[in-house]
């Protein structure tokens, strides 16, 4: 019976960072990728970004709010580095129901320099995406400490 409740219990936790693995980590990749090709074709079409962190920062936010299955799941400080992704890639603009966002030349810069931490962390589109949750908290601490820096000139 121990040994029951123990597996339930360790795939409660799976199931919890799983979460995040699916809809944090893998569009995050993408959002390297729209960044990249964005660069690429002259920033002509940016609201694709925004759709993109439209979806990521409503998965960060539920799955970062108290008392969600997801949220349960993480330690403080892997709380802590989450919600500052989500801070600082809350900067950019992002798509309401009713409007399409409008970009400035600052966003796009902030828009490259988000592209290039996001390289720095490995959450590229060239990688392989590990499904390993240390590599991927790993990844987050970089991308973290990277965007600490998205203010500066």
């Amino acid at each position: 019976m121990i040994s029951v409740i123990l597996f339930m219990l360790y795939l409660n936790s799976w199931h919890q960072k799983q979460y995040f693995l699916d809809n944090i980590q893998y569009p995050l990749v993408e959002l390297q990728g729209i960044l990249q090709q964005q660069e690429t074709e002259g920033w002509n079409n940016p609201q694709i970004v925004s759709n993109q962190l439209n979806l990521i920062l409503d998965d960060l936010w539920y799955g970062t709010a108290s008392h969600t299955f997801p949220s349960k799941g993480l330690s403080k400080e892997e709380m802590e580095t989450i919600q500052k992704i989500a801070s600082a890639l809350n900067q950019l603009p992002t798509n309401s129901n009713y409007q399409l966002s409008t970009w400035t030349e600052e966003d796009i810069k902030k828009a490259q320099f988000v592209n290039q931490a996001l390289i720095k962390a490995e959450l590229k589109m060239e990688n392989t995406i590990s499904v390993d949750w240390d590599y991927f908290m790993a990844q987050c601490e970089i991308l973290q400490q990277e965007l600490l820096f998205i203010n500066q000139p």
